[in-house]
């Protein structure tokens, strides 16, 4: 039997997901270990600077890649040469500026070493092309290539990380990876296309720069305000208190794979329906958004009633405290996998500054409320901070984008008040239910969110096209 391209799509992508996940924490407790606590901090900072520094030197650009390769506009070799130009200049910019600014403010030659040794794996990232193969919905290209790098990445620790003193080999490890991920993609590449490299006057390349300006700002200001959370804490609290909110969050993170899978499905579709079968795009918008609406929900309403197993199990009796957290940032991820919906078609419609503008009221929002919800409910204030952000960015885009799809608003609004209101109960008192009151509540809830969803024929066979 033939596998449907969606399904080989969507499993591709979890098991790149799960196998870099996997491959990166099983390196993580080893470097951990041998390292020891100090180096392994030291290890941790100079990832921190690489992570943000990848921040500014991506700048919207992979994104962009993808939209270009699904619409097709330009020949694949024009794109490719432009990306990689554009990617190139800003990333050795970035790289250098950010190396000579951290510096200045650290004194230790062994952590300035580290740090820009990590700042190198900049350089292969930029021929990490896997926005290329997103665009042409080869998924499982994207999975091989991953996969090798952490491989390689995790053999590399393993072989040559052997005591606290080998911080130098971990660093260049992470390096090593990016490489071979880089390698790989090219590989597939080449069977593809008839490359030219460098084929296109730089000038030229720029103009993607210009234009992927407004996605790498919505990109900088998400990144900024999930981490604001953390560094909030540990500034106004103490480090158990960061401990309590950062493994309920790594909880999240994991759930927000959903959000990574569903993105790379769905991006390139949603531009193919734009550029090629507009007259569709309304009725796909609305039924992938009630999915959305009553998957994101539903996966809430079951991990909100167990939070308390789910925290537990995982941490262990010790992080009974991060429960209540664990349940509110489930509102966190429930209205990210909406927000996603609106986002990902404004950017597919070319109109990415609303997307931006959207983002940077609710980063207001959030800075506004984080101080004084932080007043009256401490942690938790500070975690529904971050719900709001999501909210409030979802109403501008809901705003935004109502001028250019007729979607019934009415509707929207009636299953996201219904559904809130449910979640906003279980937060309260599922805890003090039974086991088996909890798992009849969640069957219960499944029409009824159903229901309040609106799922009807057009989604069912939308699903039914996903999965035949």
């Amino acid at each position: 039997m033939k596998i449907n391209k969606n399904i080989k799509n969507i499993v591709s992508l979890f098991s790149s997901e799960f196998i870099a996940r996997l491959v990166g924490f099983i390196a993580t407790i080893y470097l951990a270990r041998k390292l020891g606590s100090e180096n392994f901090g030291v290890l941790s900072i100079g990832l921190a600077v690489l992570n943000y520094a990848a921040i500014f030197s991506a700048s919207g650009l992979n994104m962009l890649g993808t939209r270009k390769t699904t619409e097709q506009i330009e020949d694949n070799n024009t794109i490719i040469n432009k990306l990689i130009i554009s990617k190139l200049s800003l990333t050795v910019f970035v790289a250098i500026v950010t190396f000579y600014s951290v510096t200045l403010f650290v004194h230790s030659e062994t952590t300035s070493e580290i740090i820009f040794i990590y700042l190198l794996y900049l350089l292969p990232s930029v021929f990490i092309i896997d926005w290329y193969f997103q665009g042409k919905e080869k998924m499982e290209v994207i999975t091989i290539g991953r996969s090798v790098g952490m491989v390689v990445y995790l053999i590399f620790v393993l072989l040559f990380v052997n005591s606290s003193s080998d911080l130098v080999p971990a660093a260049y490890a992470w390096v090593l990876g990016a490489i071979f991920n880089a390698i790989i993609l090219w590989i597939f590449l080449l069977k593809r296309v008839k490359l030219k490299l460098f084929s296109v006057k730089v000038l030229n390349a720029f103009i993607y720069l210009k234009e992927s300006i407004s996605l790498g700002v919505a990109t900088i200001i998400s990144q900024v305000v999930i981490m604001f959370p953390i560094l909030y804490i540990g500034a106004v609290y103490s480090e158990e208190i960061v401990g309590i909110y950062s493994a309920a969050y790594r909880i999240i993170i994991l759930l927000l794979v959903a959000d990574r899978i569903f993105s790379s499905i769905f991006f390139p579709k949603i531009v193919n329906l734009i550029t090629r079968h507009s007259d569709k795009l309304e009725n796909a918008f609305t039924s992938i958004l009630r999915i959305i609406t009553f998957s994101s929900f539903y996966i809430g309403f079951i991990s909100v009633t167990f939070a308390d197993k789910i925290v537990i199990t995982i941490f262990g009796a010790e992080y009974n405290d991060s429960v209540l957290i664990f349940q509110l940032l489930i509102g966190y991820f429930i209205f990210t996998l909406i927000n996603s919906v609106f986002s990902f078609t404004l950017i597919g419609m070319k109109k990415e500054k609303f997307y931006s503008i959207a983002m940077l009221i609710g980063m207001l929002g959030f800075f506004i409320s984080i101080f004084f919800l932080d007043n009256f409910y401490s942690i938790s204030g500070i975690t529904i901070s971050l719900i709001l952000y999501e909210i409030i960015t979802i109403a501008y885009m809901i705003y935004k984008l109502h001028k250019f799809i007729s979607f019934n608003l009415y509707k929207l609004f009636y299953s996201l008040i219904i559904s809130s209101f449910i979640f906003i109960l279980l937060i309260n008192y599922s805890i003090d239910f039974s086991l088996l009151l909890k798992i009849t509540f969640i069957i219960l809830l499944l029409p009824l969110t159903l229901y309040t969803c609106n799922i009807r024929k057009n989604e069912i066979v939308l699903i039914k096209g996903i999965f035949s």
